[in-house]
């Protein structure tokens, strides 16, 4: 009656090697919720994730370490968290991450952080070429008129 196929494993979604979108919205929203802000804490979170168990199985040759080291470092580059030295620049353990407002914007917005930087992007393309004359031109230009 049912054919027996052989079902492809189940892996996390954190594991789109090319972009890591998901891993990226997942560490800025546990960082901009203030849950986890040393990197020892947010280690801590991604242990409690199915990536963790699916990186740590036999079957994979992802690196979690250097994954979430490049997200971070993403994330910083690109202006959605800041990374604040406690004491030592040399020690890594002592940098706290906070989230920027693009990083807050962002997540309560509910899009990926690629698209909000397009967004960002796109919105001083058009802040640059639009030229008002008064306060009531804008209004004007957005009013839909009969």
């Amino acid at each position: 009656m049912f054919e027996q196929d052989k079902l492809k494993p189940i892996t996390s979604c954190f594991f789109n090697t090319e972009t890591h979108t998901s891993l990226k919205r997942a560490l800025l929203e546990i960082i901009s919720s203030g849950k986890a802000n040393t990197k020892e804490q947010i280690i801590t979170y991604l242990k409690s994730t199915f990536f963790y168990i699916c990186a740590n199985s036999n079957k994979s040759t992802i690196d979690e370490q250097s994954t979430i080291d490049q997200c971070l470092s993403w994330l910083c580059h690109n202006e959605l968290i800041r990374c604040i030295d406690k004491e030592n620049i040399d020690n890594e353990n002592n940098l706290r991450y906070e989230p920027t407002q693009l990083a807050l914007a962002v997540i309560n917005s509910s899009i990926n952080p690629d698209d909000g930087l397009k967004l960002v992007v796109e919105l001083n393309k058009a802040q640059r070429n639009l030229c008002l004359e008064n306060d009531l031109h804008l209004v004007y230009l957005v009013s839909y008129f009969l």
